[in-house]
């Protein structure tokens, strides 16, 4: 497998292993937060990609209180262009 494809896997499986509450297909807003604490303790230090992660959080709570497969992948791809962008 190539690095995109066993990078779409990856992605994949992470969301799967914080989905374990009674609905595999979202994640609570608690599985939510777990995931970005556990997968994103160095993004958490720096106070402007904290704000950055808050804000996106909160767009994602104003559709419910879980997050599905597509929110996370909006997510992830906000925080890959952000990435992207502080290396460029």
């Amino acid at each position: 497998m190539n690095h995109l494809e066993s990078a779409f896997s990856f992605v994949i499986n992470v969301f799967n292993g914080y989905a374990k509450g009674g609905n595999n297909e979202s994640l609570s807003k608690l599985e939510f937060e777990r995931l970005i604490r556990e997968e994103m303790p160095e993004t958490l230090e720096n106070a402007k990609d904290k704000a950055f992660v808050d804000k996106l959080v909160k767009d994602l709570d104003e559709n419910g209180d879980e997050v599905d497969f597509r929110g996370y992948m909006k997510f992830v791809a906000e925080m890959t262009v952000r990435r992207f962008e502080e290396m460029h």
